[in-house]
């Protein structure tokens, strides 16, 4: 017997003034291709939230200790 499914629902469209949040990759990567897409975002109007620590992806470090200098970076500003 075939398996129901439910219907696919489609979240209702972005609109500016909306927030788009980035999350962090993987690995490195090109933060001035970085910085571009997300002025693209900003330029549409759309709020764009990056997480705490992003910007120190190019320093291999735990997770942790990357969001411990992260904090202390965004306190100390």
């Amino acid at each position: 017997m075939p398996e129901k499914h439910e219907p696919i629902k489609i979240p209702a469209r972005l609109s500016p003034g909306d927030t788009i949040g980035i999350i962090a990759p993987a690995g490195p990567y090109d933060h001035d291709a970085f910085a571009r897409g997300t002025g693209c975002l900003e330029e549409l109007g759309f709020k764009v939230l990056t997480p705490p620590g992003l910007l120190l992806s190019l320093i291999h470090i735990s997770e942790p200790t990357r969001l411990d200098l992260a904090s202390r970076i965004t306190s100390s500003a």
